[in-house]
């Protein structure tokens, strides 16, 4: 749920950066009950390659670069628990200004009905997700280089399977 100062918040920052993308924290409920606050690094890319800090999901873009850079991924992975995480990896490999405001400024609750994170239980589905921005790492690393990082992630990222054999 957006806070009532959104984007009153998110324009004076946009006019005071003059950032491509503005992402922000959010706080997280559990049962109605505040849980944690969830905190950001910003456009750190060497860390965000491995978790998702930049930013969460609750982000405001320039319509320009955002179109620029194919917008959200609409691909068989759209689907995902990290449609953000994709959008600001790509923002960022392309260059794109993006800087964190460091407020709250939105609410989450945590295992709702409609949380695509909470939603999905699968690893596999995880993985997948996952598995779009290491394919759009690879394509900006040089060639000598790409099956190692395929390597690197995919041994990083399998997931486990449960004693059925299923994912």
């Amino acid at each position: 749920m957006a806070h009532a100062d959104m984007l009153a918040t998110y324009m004076r920052a946009a006019r005071a950066s003059n950032a491509d993308v503005l992402t922000d924290i959010s706080d997280n409920y559990n049962d109605m009950k505040l849980s944690h606050r969830s905190l950001a690094v910003g456009n750190a890319f060497a860390h965000n390659f491995f978790v998702n800090d930049y930013g969460k999901a609750n982000f405001c873009t320039r319509p320009a670069p955002a179109l620029e850079m194919g917008g959200h991924d609409t691909s068989q992975w759209s689907w995902s628990p990290y449609v953000d995480w994709d959008f600001f990896t790509r923002a960022s490999l392309r260059g794109l200004q993006i800087e964190l405001v460091p407020l709250p400024l939105y609410s989450y609750t945590m295992n709702s009905a409609n949380s695509i994170w909470y939603g999905m239980t699968s690893e596999s589905q995880k993985y997948e997700g996952h598995r779009k921005m290491i394919e759009e790492v690879a394509r900006h690393a040089p060639p000598a280089l790409r099956d190692i990082l395929m390597f690197a992630r995919f041994q990083l990222g399998l997931p486990k399977l449960n004693t059925s054999g299923i994912f």
